[in-house]
């Protein structure tokens, strides 16, 4: 776009881990600061370098830096936590100058390492770009030997955020994710996600859905999404057709982007890998955010001070209106929603009960050779997995050191805190609910990651 416009390209903050052999040198001549995944006060000469740098680099009146504020890829469909100590840092190199922030959302129909995310999401390690992956890659696009990946969508919100107006870079990051929801577009493939996955955890995993209920169902959600966005009229003409031509439509989009997930037979769909809807799934749940708090709190402000405390950086609990009227569908429809979050709390207490001390990494491996018996899936997410670790941090229980290993500080809590999740997500009455809110409101300070 910055080419076509014949504007200057502006400064990339990148990961370290893409200044591979060739690429790297060529990506820095086209702007790109290659910079430190992680970063703590303890890289002192680092810090004031990169402050220097960015100084310098930023002492042209007009340049503009284009920053990932997510910090990664999302694995999982989900907004993330703001990554916000390289914006603190910007700030301060900055010396006083005001800066322009203008939120943009980037949506893809099918990202182009959806295989690898799910090997990500039960549990695989991370493969590393290298010289290979990515001239491999960029081979097959442009042989024309890879998937069909469907459309990027990029949105640039009307309006912009400045520096000066946020004193603290947290509240900056989270107004960013907040106006970054509100621009993205609503892709079919993620409402059909979202609408298989309902219907999968109602019918108790069952892995046979009527293409017929998969249709009523996404014609009901596109009405809903239609009602709370601004950027919908593909929804609405969804809304308009008959359900015979909604499954006509459902079935072109499993087979051009979930082909080697789900398969599909005369009247139905047929689920053999689940996770692969976790991706389309998890970018809509934040549209259901107070249907699906709401239900599983039973509106206590107990309980739903507990579960934001313990999700506030998961989803965007601050779009929680707590005087949302639910119907009898939205119980059918959301109420399970937040369950496959609270086991991945479960499964995390219930392995660490005992640890002494133990690197995250060999804890990690551990946990997914054991197998673990649980009700869903998605709960051995790593990315749902990772965040509960760090809130566990957060919340004393646990202590993470330079050397990222695990050591349990407080086993007792950690039980009643397991407990009461595991009564919350089966509906049973609460158990230990005083002494985990007391721990949560007391002890659960800034998430740091």
């Amino acid at each position: 776009m910055y080419a076509r416009f014949q504007l200057e390209t502006p400064l990339v903050i990148a990961g370290e881990n893409l200044n591979v052999p060739v690429f790297g040198p060529y990506l820095k001549r086209l702007g790109a600061v290659f910079i430190k995944r992680k970063f703590s006060s303890d890289d002192f000469w680092y810090i004031n370098n990169m402050k220097n740098l960015m100084g310098w680099k930023t002492a042209k009146p007009g340049e503009q830096i284009e920053l990932f504020i997510e910090g990664t890829r999302s694995r999982n469909g989900k907004l993330m936590l703001a990554k916000t100590g390289f914006m603190q840092l910007l700030k301060e190199s900055m010396r006083g100058i005001d800066a322009f922030v203008q939120p943009i959302s980037m949506i893809y129909e099918k990202p182009y390492e959806f295989n690898e995310y799910l090997v990500e999401l039960n549990g695989m390690d991370k493969v590393q770009e290298s010289f290979t992956s990515i001239f491999s890659a960029g081979a097959k696009l442009l042989l024309g030997k890879s998937d069909n990946y469907g459309k990027l969508i990029i949105k640039f919100d009307d309006g912009f955020l400045r520096f000066h107006d946020y004193p603290d870079m947290k509240d900056l990051g989270n107004e960013v994710l907040r106006k970054i929801h509100d621009i993205s577009y609503i892709t079919e493939i993620s409402v059909l996600g979202l609408a298989m996955s309902i219907l999968f955890y109602k019918e108790v995993h069952m892995k046979r859905l009527k293409k017929s209920a998969v249709a009523v169902l996404f014609k009901e959600l596109c009405v809903m999404l239609a009602e709370r966005g601004a950027d919908t009229e593909h929804l609405v003409r969804c809304v308009s057709m008959t359900d015979d031509e909604i499954v006509i439509m459902c079935d072109s989009l499993v087979k051009n982007f979930l082909f080697e997930h789900v398969t599909t037979e005369d009247d139905e769909f047929m689920i053999m890998e689940e996770t692969a809807l976790v991706y389309y799934k998890n970018s809509l749940l934040n549209n259901f955010i107070s249907e699906m708090f709401l239900i599983k709190t039973n509106k206590s402000p107990v309980t739903m001070t507990v579960l934001k405390k313990l999700f506030d950086f998961e989803f965007l609990t601050s779009r929680i209106d707590d005087t949302t009227e639910l119907t009898q569908r939205d119980y059918l429809l959301f109420g399970d929603l937040l369950n496959p979050f609270i086991e991945s709390y479960e499964l995390v207490l219930n392995n660490l009960r005992g640890v002494i001390k133990i690197t995250l990494k060999r804890w990690l491996h551990l946990l997914y050779i054991s197998s673990p018996n649980v009700s869903y899936k998605e709960s051995l997410n790593k990315s749902n997995i990772l965040y509960a670790i760090y809130t566990l941090q957060s919340l004393k229980l646990i202590r993470l050191n330079k050397a990222i290993e695990i050591e349990v500080i407080d086993d007792d809590k950690m039980l009643q805190l397991r407990q009461y999740l595991h009564c919350l997500r089966t509906n049973r009455p609460l158990q230990y609910e005083h002494e985990v809110f007391q721990q949560v409101n007391t002890s659960l300070s800034e998430l740091k990651l």
